[in-house]
């Protein structure tokens, strides 16, 4: 059942009133959240804020490969600090843009009560990672010209690459191993028919990865991540209760492939979260999974029509950035805030 109005231009078909004091409600509601969330959340929700605040004091220079040396150069240059009041508004507002555009690109014209539940939860996501000084920002930065220049096709899109090969110089290197495949996704967008093809896409990505990992680094393809939990585990750290621990034992590359390949699936559809039989990673196990059964959807319908470049774009940056992320993400925390610059491109 639709019950509110999605379209905030021209509020159609519903009362006016209604629609209007929905999104006053939301929009005031992020502003105040925004302001006052360190306020509300555990401190290990600003740990790699306090550490880029540390950079920042220290006068740190754009440096490749030092990402964090490179994004509180960024932040200095703006003028930012983690105690900025205007700063934090300021990324509200641009993230509250950010949705309205996609919301109206998208024509969307009314939400069900899952659908609100679903933006609600991603919006206010957005605003706890991206209100504050982090790497995420700068994220959703980068997204605002990939939105404009995907409507140009392949060109816009090799434009927008060659942005993000910048930022993976300087903020994220695993960024090179992202974008190509962005590129495959996106070829298979716009010339593929066949779903089978669109879903084998990323195992078979992942299988060439996990061979170039084991014959040119010496490296299982989960390595980074089992390496970095391994630490975790062994400092006793209380806050891993949301590790991605491997799910086959052994190593080579084709045990790091599996593994790879089950984590990307249980990325979108979280059962170790569901096993933790807990209210709160219940509750967003289960928006998570919804999330992604709809964005399949819709990629399958995007997959028959090959008329809309931008949405191909979109689709093929969501799907390569989850498979990325099952090579690197070493819990689901760090994963639902690596995820957030996205989440508006979810409703284009």
């Amino acid at each position: 059942m639709k019950i509110i109005s999605a379209n905030i231009f021209s509020f159609a078909n519903k009362p006016k009133i209604v629609a209007l004091l929905f999104w006053i409600t939301i929009f005031t509601a992020l502003i105040s959240y925004s302001i006052a969330k360190k306020y509300i959340l555990p401190n290990y929700f600003f740990f790699d804020e306090s550490t880029l605040s540390q950079y920042m004091q220290w006068g740190a220079k754009f440096k490749i490969g030092d990402s964090y040396a490179s994004t509180a150069a960024f932040f200095n240059l703006l003028g930012a600090d983690n105690d900025s009041l205007a700063f934090t508004i300021i990324s509200t507002l641009m993230i509250v843009a950010q949705y309205v555009y996609c919301l109206k690109k998208s024509n969307i014209k009314s939400f069900t009560l899952v659908e609100i539940s679903l933006f609600v939860f991603l919006t206010f996501l957005s605003v706890t990672y991206m209100s504050i000084l982090s790497k995420e920002s700068i994220v959703a930065l980068l997204l605002v010209p990939f939105m404009f220049l995907a409507r140009y096709g392949l060109f816009g899109v090799i434009v927008w690459c060659a942005l993000a090969l910048l930022y993976a110089a300087y903020f994220r290197a695993y960024w090179f191993v992202m974008i190509p495949m962005f590129l495959g996704m996106y070829w298979i967008f716009r010339v593929v028919q066949k779903p089978i093809f669109l879903i084998l896409a990323t195992p078979i990505a992942l299988l060439f990865l996990s061979l170039a990992f084991s014959a040119f680094l010496g490296l299982d393809l989960d390595n980074f991540r089992t390496s970095v939990n391994e630490v975790r585990i062994d400092a006793g750290d209380s806050n891993a209760r949301t590790m991605i621990l491997p799910w086959i034992a052994g190593g080579g590359p084709i045990i790091s492939w599996l593994n790879s390949c089950i984590t990307w699936v249980t990325l979108m559809f979280p059962i170790p979260l569901y096993l933790l039989l807990s209210p709160y990673y219940l509750l967003i196990a289960g928006l998570i999974s919804i999330l992604f059964y709809k964005s399949w959807g819709s990629f399958l319908k995007i997959l028959a029509d090959k008329s809309k470049p931008d949405l191909a774009a979109c689709s093929a940056l969501i799907i390569s950035f989850t498979a990325i992320q099952s090579i690197f993400e070493p819990d689901y925390g760090s994963y639902v805030k690596h995820l957030a610059p996205l989440y508006p491109i979810i409703f284009y």
